[in-house]
């Protein structure tokens, strides 16, 4: 502005004062109108040109450029990546409150911020390009949850929220959009309904269980008896089969040598009556032992 200023002031006087000052005068015209034309775009930034009210059909990168001077404007948008957190409050399928905290991240495409501009406008578009769809988006998933559905699932509510956003939002104006549902807060009444009921279950699940465990006892108990029995039945019958022929093979034994009965009987029948000397013929046993 000081340059243009001086460079008017200089004009009138180069009329008066001759050539040399319209030469400096138009050098200095020149110098204003090549320098108001300049413009800048930061890194991280893209550009929209406006020329007397008619937005350029294209959108400009970062660097350096020129434009007419006075009769054009440049505007610098932000493309780096955006941030936009939010609280939604909703009904579950249970019609219950239920209140998520999210947040999104998005770039935008920095070959269209000139349409952004003219179609949504610079500022507030994420009111008015993102925000609705995504709140439609919410509505229409968290409808059809549950409370086990939504509670300590927020990844893959994330994910299910994202797929039904991605057809809804403007694929060439935004890009590598980002939802992330990071807290849930239920109607308090709900939520300690809920978990008295899952106590309740609880309760039940471990008396069921508990039940359950006394009944495979007892199966056990019985089924371990019975194994005993058998083992003892078994034994049993072993123990008299083997007594059996024991006796049998004594028997026989006896039969092929009669001087052992008679060394047995000499042995032991003084013990069955008290000492006393025999009073029987053990000679006449030869012939029992034989029969």
């Amino acid at each position: 502005m000081p340059l243009l200023i001086a460079t008017v002031l200089c004009i009138p006087a180069a009329i008066f004062l001759g050539w040399g000052f319209w030469l400096v005068a138009l050098f200095l015209l020149s110098f204003v109108i090549f320098i108001n034309g300049m413009y800048v775009i930061m890194p991280g930034h893209a550009g929209y040109k406006i020329v007397l009210g008619n937005m350029a059909n294209k959108s400009f990168q970062a660097g350096f450029g020129w434009m007419i001077p006075f009769i054009s404007s440049m505007t610098e948008v932000d493309i780096t990546r955006q941030t936009h957190e939010h609280v939604n409050l909703m009904k579950n399928k249970e019609r219950r409150d239920i209140s998520l905290k999210y947040v999104l991240t998005w770039y935008l495409v920095a070959d269209n911020v000139h349409v952004l501009h003219a179609t949504i406008g610079e500022n507030g578009y994420i009111d008015k390009a993102l925000c609705p769809q995504l709140d439609a988006s919410f509505n229409e998933v968290v409808a059809s949850k549950t409370y086990e559905d939504i509670n300590g699932k927020l990844a893959e509510l994330s994910k299910e929220v994202t797929d039904n956003f991605e057809p809804r939002y403007d694929h060439s104006l935004f890009k590598d959009v980002v939802l992330n549902i990071t807290e849930v807060k239920f109607d308090k009444n709900y939520e300690d309904g809920v978990s008295r009921l899952s106590e309740a279950e609880m309760e039940t699940k471990i008396s069921e269980e508990q039940k359950k465990r006394k009944e495979i006892d007892a199966q056990a108990e019985a089924k371990v008896k019975e194994i005993q029995a058998a083992a003892d039945a078994t034994y049993i019958k072993t123990v008299k089969e083997a007594e059996a022929e024991g006796m049998k093979k004594t028997g026989e034994a006896l039969k092929e040598n009669p001087e052992l009965i008679k060394n047995k009987l000499a042995e032991n029948y003084p013990k069955v009556v008290g000492g006393a000397t025999p009073m029987i013929n053990l000679d006449s046993l030869d012939g029992l032992v034989g029969k």
